[in-house]
């Protein structure tokens, strides 16, 4: 099977006519190689950056972040940057998205445990970082956290598809369950002193999410979740649990992926059919995300038995 990886990049320049030495700020994201923006997920997977979008800045030997907001094409502030000087080389940090000022040791992350499974809810739970180091001279006073210093996705993406055939058409979706060590954790982002002192420290643990009430008819065309989750280690696997009914009774599915697969910027994509001989894993397509295929697998449908 073979995976399509695009994007829509989009050129971010900086303020015109500014002073010398003032600071501008250009940006893009990285994805599996390639650059493309974003902050808004189309169902297709593709990104974009939006009008009014902010990203939080620290320039040299500043501990509080400000705020760059992206409109029109320009990324622009309120505050006034200058470069300290104009021959050394500097370490400007910024993550996605700014909601408030916040100091670089301690920066708030999105509380996982709180999403719907919603497309459109994707952005606010995504959570991207950059690190820049360049000159004055380099690229005439712009910060260009682009290329090798593009913003990137500290997170990682899991989406779930429904389909059913002939023989399940109008089963109906009740709950879904992501369980695993680590998965759901909160955290907060810190910048070291250098890219390897970087990374996410845990505020309050949660190994699983459950939606209830979903009540999503499952027939031919595809019924779509999707979550936004922590990176884990080698070891051990994600459990996915899907409650549906059909014909008043109700049946409890599940399948494992391995964690290896859930990484920071990776997509997996699960395409599941919902057959009365099984629950069979498709495999997965993806753009913009690194793609992990993982393969088909079945899994035995066994109705809830109530007493």
């Amino acid at each position: 099977m073979s995976f399509l990886v695009s994007c829509e990049q989009q050129e971010m320049s900086g303020n015109e006519e500014m002073s010398e030495k003032t600071l501008q700020v250009e940006a893009e994201i990285a994805s599996t190689g390639n650059l493309c923006s974003r902050t808004t997920t189309a169902s297709d997977g593709k990104v974009v950056f939006a009008e009014g979008d902010e990203i939080g800045l620290y320039a040299p030997h500043t501990g509080v972040s400000g705020a760059w907001t992206y409109n029109g094409g320009i990324w622009s502030t309120n505050s006034l940057y200058t470069w300290p000087d104009k021959l050394s080389t500097h370490d400007f940090c910024a993550y996605y998205p700014f909601t408030e000022p916040e100091t670089r040791d301690a920066i708030t992350m999105p509380d996982l445990s709180t999403q719907n499974g919603l497309l459109d809810q994707l952005k606010t739970y995504d959570f991207l970082v950059a690190r820049c180091s360049t000159s004055y001279s380099a690229k005439n006073g712009v910060v260009s956290f682009t290329g090798e210093q593009s913003f990137k996705h500290v997170l990682a993406l899991l989406s779930i598809s429904l389909r059913a055939n002939e023989e399940t058409e109008g089963s109906v979706l009740r709950s879904i369950s992501l369980k695993a060590n680590n998965l759901l954790d909160t955290h907060t982002y810190h910048f070291g002193k250098s890219a390897e002192e970087d990374g996410m420290t845990l505020v309050k643990a949660v190994n699983e999410l459950t939606l209830t009430g979903l009540d999503g008819t499952i027939d031919k065309s595809e019924l779509k979740h999707a979550f936004v989750v922590n990176p884990l280690d080698a070891s051990g696997s994600v459990e996915i649990v899907i409650t549906y009914t059909r014909a008043e009774k109700t049946y409890t599915v599940s399948t494992q992926i391995p964690a290896t697969n859930i990484q920071a910027g990776n997509l997996n994509k699960l395409n599941i059919l919902i057959k009365k001989s099984g629950l069979v894993i498709e495999g997965n397509t993806v753009e913009d995300w690194i793609v992990h295929d993982l393969g088909d697998i079945s899994v035995e449908e066994n109705p809830e038995i109530k007493p």
